[in-house]
């Protein structure tokens, strides 16, 4: 049992779910220490939330068979206390008084801490009803041969407790066990219209749940069965043992065939051959119910290797699937690897090819660089895509530009007047643009720099190896009509003619340019 549990503040269930905790798990390693050494036990437990509250052993063996299993101490969370039992009175084995009762009845059972006993004959009497403080199997069984054998062993508790299925076992009797436990109103009805017809009173609940699923048995399954038997044994006119003839019915005899091996000769002599010498019926009882706690014993072991193998065999199963996972993951990570290897291999493939197209290539400018590109009538000119003032810097930083240079663009948009001061600073004579004209302010700051501006979209450019050309006349045509601006901005300086007039003078020009050439 735990310790108190009263004192404390607010950890004071978590103390008590600790200490009821370890009560299960102590519980649990002397259960098993004791089916280890094939030990017969009764195991009573009183249930907490978060474990056990209590839990009692009936051990049937000697103390010394488990001295070393289980040890009284004192100390930690769980007090274990070892008591001998003492029965509650002297017995004396040649006792005619305690000799079994040779006559089937029917018996009720409330197992637990303390256990409701409830025993009726076969014609509905009640024989005893009582409560059984801690007591042992063969206590409850000792209190059972005293009326009689019984045939039927029936309880509310399902699934049913092992004490109360090797009670049932021991004698052969048919258990009967509900599906759901009975509700306590019913068995308080049950009960109580029992007291007032037999003029008895129950003085527990545990007397009242083994009585009640009792009762409810024989009305439900026997009783109008006995009913038609004894319609039947009346209309044939016979003279039958009617505890008899209940007993083959509860075993599951239609009413002709018991009342056939009832009256029959077979039947009584083989009622002579079972009966014995009440003495030596006790010691059958006595070895019998010997031999089957061998065998239950026998099986709980069996049961016990059964489930360290199951347990055994789900490790294995767990680590194989661990295997497998890993496994899986190695062929993934090699396949990306391999594939990874694959793509590098193609890549490089691909950079050698282009490697060596770049050589060709390069061996192709330096040859084409080489070619005489001198030409009568033409003027080689230098190609920038855009003119703007970070790529005109680069050009000017590299030494691409010079004094005297044809600029061809595709863009001249970008072009404003620092760009145009870039230009004029490094002495570039014209600049030709294929697509986009420069702005107006761009216009002006060019044509005020002395470069003239050519529209090339209409004119013709001729490609000698890698160098473009255009006609000399066009670059002519440009340079005269930016002196000519400039002389007009001259004039407009000494007050004679507008800018704006200039201006639009010169973007006439440059529209008929190509009409003049």
């Amino acid at each position: 049992r735990n310790r108190s549990v009263r004192q404390g503040g607010s950890g004071s269930d978590r103390w008590r779910r600790s200490l009821e905790a370890a009560i299960l798990s102590e519980t649990n390693r002397i259960a098993r220490a004791l089916s280890e050494a094939n030990i017969d036990y009764d195991l009573y437990v009183e249930r907490g939330s978060g474990g056990l509250k209590r839990a009692e052993f009936i051990v049937y063996a000697e103390r010394e068979e488990f001295r070393d299993i289980v040890k009284e101490h004192e100390w930690g969370p769980v007090r274990i206390k070892i008591e001998p039992s003492w029965r509650r009175k002297v017995e004396f084995t040649e006792a005619e008084e305690d000799e079994p009762r040779a006559r089937p009845i029917l018996v009720g059972i409330d197992p637990g801490m303390t256990v409701g006993l409830a025993i009726m004959d076969v014609r509905g009497r009640i024989l005893e009803v009582r409560a059984m403080r801690r007591a042992s199997k063969s206590e409850i069984i000792a209190a059972i041969v005293k009326h009689g054998y019984p045939v039927v062993v029936t309880t509310d508790a399902s699934p049913p407790p092992k004490s109360v299925v090797r009670i049932a076992q021991i004698f052969g009797a048919k258990l009967i066990v509900f599906k759901a436990p009975m509700r306590v109103e019913e068995k308080s009805k049950i009960v109580s219209d029992v007291e007032e017809r037999e003029g008895i009173r129950l003085s527990s609940s545990h007397e009242r749940d083994a009585l009640a699923p009792l009762i409810k048995v024989y009305n439900k399954k026997y009783k109008s069965l006995f009913s038609k038997a004894d319609a039947r044994v009346r209309e044939l006119g016979l003279q039958v043992d009617r505890e008899r003839l209940y007993e083959l019915l509860i075993k599951g005899y239609t009413i002709a065939e018991a009342i056939d091996m009832v009256t029959s000769r077979e039947v009584e002599e083989e009622e002579e051959r079972e009966a014995r010498p009440r003495p030596a019926l006790r010691r059958l009882v006595r070895r019998l119910t010997e031999r089957v706690r061998e065998l239950e014993d026998e099986a709980e072991a069996l049961r016990e290797t059964l489930r360290e193998r199951e347990s055994e065999l789900e490790q294995m199963r767990m680590e194989l699937e661990s295997i497998r996972e890993r496994r899986v993951r190695e062929f993934e990570r090699d396949r990306v690897i391999a594939q990874k290897e694959r793509r590098i291999k193609q890549l490089e493939e691909k950079v050698r090819a282009q490697e060596m197209k770049v050589e060709l290539l390069s061996a192709e400018l330096r040859r084409l660089a080489s070619v005489d590109t001198e030409e009568k009538g033409w003027v080689r000119v230098k190609v920038l895509p855009r003119i703007t003032r970070e790529a005109v810097e680069e050009a000017v930083a590299r030494g691409w530009l010079s004094e005297g240079d044809v600029l061809l663009t595709l863009d001249a948009s970008p072009a404003g007047p620092k760009t145009a001061k870039l230009l004029a600073d490094v002495g570039v004579a014209a600049v030709v643009y294929r697509a986009k004209a420069p702005s107006p302010d761009a216009l002006e700051a060019l044509v005020g720099e002395g470069i003239a501006v050519v529209d090339g979209r209409d004119i013709e450019v001729k490609w000698i190896g890698v160098w473009p050309f255009v006609r000399e006349e066009v670059v002519a045509e440009a340079a005269w009509r930016a002196a000519l601006l400039r002389e007009s901005r001259r004039e407009k300086d000494r007050g004679e003619v507008s800018i704006e007039e200039i201006v639009s003078e010169y973007r006439r020009t440059l529209a008929e340019a190509p009409e003049n050439l």
